[in-house]
């Protein structure tokens, strides 16, 4: 059993005492395997387009108060989020509808068959759209374009999503002609327009000016901490924080996976954490693991800069 809490700050004020072990957050670039120990992340397939790049990429599952699920009230833009587009492009006989849009900073991503990391490369970003086609489309069909470039979308038919206004939640499928296609993109964008076009389409649909700026004003999302006990006495819970900080002016949320990986009567159980952070502000989100026997329990932290395994001595 496992419970999560936020503990927002300004960029001025003082965090949480730290009264245990913390480690900095320049963690190994290698992702966590949490499922029994570290694993090598590994690809699969590209999905339904043999020309997209392969991925390992998913988005929370699970309903979110955070603003990237959030439904916008009476459409349009939630504040550099989210966007209800509801727009279609014609295709030959058909057409393909664009419905919820949203911007990420980061994804989380299946490591293994039982491991979440986060995904964040740097200097790119991350825009999804809920797509349905009564044309013959694909993932890399659909595009977002500029005046100079082109971004074609990828899906990974593996994993599960939920785009904006929770309308996807699959990836999308030529036979279904339905679901979510992603986009990876510079951050910060260099242009100051971005349509959504398919190819063979009569024509392209501006994305909302909101979401493009949003977009060339990226947040700068890092964490500063992560604090995790050496010991715990039985009937005690381990309590791991995270603390992490935006030193860029547009809001964004920070992914991390606080994982419980055995020992001790753990069973694995993730902890997909989704920490939303305005700019130039620092916010701590909070884990607490109850372990049920003595003995070693293993809790994997995943962070955007990588991963790491700690072992906590339950006595």
């Amino acid at each position: 059993m496992s419970r999560v809490r936020d503990d927002r700050r300004s960029s001025d004020g003082s965090g949480p005492a730290v009264s245990r072990r913390s480690v900095v957050a320049a963690l190994s670039a290698t992702l966590l395997g949490v499922g029994g120990g570290c694993a090598t992340p590994r690809s699969s397939s590209s999905g339904d387009d043999g020309d997209s790049p392969p991925v390992r990429t998913t988005t929370d599952d699970t309903p979110s108060a955070s603003p990237e699920t959030d439904r916008p009230v009476g459409g349009g833009c939630l504040p550099a989020d989210a966007c209800s587009l509801d727009a279609t492009v014609p295709v030959g006989d058909g057409e393909v509808a664009v419905g919820g849009v949203q911007r990420q900073a980061s994804l989380f991503e299946l490591t293994f068959p039982d491991s979440f990391g986060v995904r964040a490369p740097d200097g790119r970003g991350y825009v999804l759209a809920a797509v349905r086609a009564s044309a013959d489309v694909r993932a890399g069909d659909v595009r977002l374009v500029t005046d100079d470039d082109r971004y074609e979308g990828w899906v990974d038919a593996g994993l599960p999503v939920r785009v904006a206004v929770q309308e996807a939640h699959r990836p999308f499928d030529a036979d279904r002609g339905r679901g979510w296609v992603a986009f990876e993109l510079p951050a910060p964008l260099g242009n100051e327009t971005l349509a959504v076009g398919v190819r063979g389409g009569d024509r392209s649909v501006p994305l909302p000016t909101p979401l493009v700026d949003a977009l060339r004003r990226p947040p700068e999302l890092a964490a500063d901490s992560v604090d995790v006990p050496d010991r715990v006495t039985l009937g005690d819970e381990i309590v791991v924080t995270v603390r992490a900080s935006n030193d860029g002016e547009s809001p964004g949320v920070f992914r991390a996976s606080v994982d419980e990986s055995g020992g001790a009567g753990l069973f694995y159980r993730p902890n997909r954490v989704r920490l939303p952070i305005a700019g130039g502000e620092t916010a701590a989100t909070t884990v607490e693991i109850r372990p049920t026997e003595r003995g070693t329990a293993r809790v994997g932290v995943a962070l955007p800069s990588g991963g790491e395994l700690y072992e906590v001595s339950v006595d």
